[in-house]
């Protein structure tokens, strides 16, 4: 790659996971039409000795009610985090003076004994969420659904969370193994995969352990042991 050659490797299936560069990659195919809209997350941090904390903390923004946290982070302690939609190239973020605002406001009105300034900011970053496009006029509206998209032998995965990555991975790879030749599709046993039986990729046999079908099953398994109440379905 850096010699600047090229490369061809024969592959049956190709999988696009490069989250908020989605899109790009899809577009190597030629004209697509684009399935994410990508949101920023921004973050400030302080130093310790004006913003000490020992454990993470959570509060709400005096603006719009959005939850936030500050956490301890080994340069001081982080303060975040924003969601607006990005404008722009994605290979640098930045936090905008509206973000830095918002967040100093925050941790202003949730820890005021700090008396924290603008002059005790010492860094900030931001990210860059890959959020599927489902037409929000306001990235708190988008949905943090996954998506999965085959397209001339590329499947493409974007959206989900952080507490959703492996439900995420599980569907990609469905669609995977679905699209590999008969002897190249192998039995699956997904160890990693924690409080499920073993997958062998038969819909009739995961229709017996839930009858919830195998999408609904994964999403049950893995939010239903993380979330603090039972899962609702939408």
């Amino acid at each position: 790659m850096d010699a600047g050659q090229v490369y061809q490797v024969p592959a049956h299936v190709v999988v696009n996971a490069t989250g908020a560069w989605c899109d790009q990659t899809r577009g190597l195919l030629g004209q697509v039409p684009g399935r994410l809209k990508p949101s920023r997350g921004s973050h400030l941090l302080f130093p310790r000795h004006r913003l000490p904390l020992e454990v993470a903390l959570t509060g709400l923004s005096p603006d719009d009610g959005r939850p936030l946290f500050a956490v301890p982070h080994r340069e001081g302690t982080l303060v975040g985090t924003t969601d607006v939609f990005q404008q722009g190239p994605l290979e640098n973020p930045r936090p905008s003076r509206h973000e830095v605002d918002y967040l100093l406001r925050s941790v202003q009105h949730n820890l005021p004994q700090a008396r924290l300034t603008l002059a005790d900011v010492c860094g900030g970053f931001a990210g860059v969420r890959p959020i599927v496009d489902m037409a929000a006029e306001e990235p708190a509206e988008a949905s943090r659904e996954e998506g999965v998209w085959v397209e001339r032998g590329l499947v493409s995965t974007a959206g989900g969370k952080l507490t959703t990555y492996r439900v995420t991975a599980a569907e990609g790879l469905e669609v995977v193994v679905g699209l590999l030749p008969d002897h190249r599709r192998p039995t699956l046993n997904w160890g990693w995969l924690r409080r499920c039986p073993p997958i062998d990729w038969n819909h009739k046999r995961l229709s017996r352990c839930s009858g919830l079908g195998y999408r609904r099953w994964l999403r049950w398994v893995w939010r239903s042991a993380w979330a603090p109440k039972p899962w609702r379905w939408r």
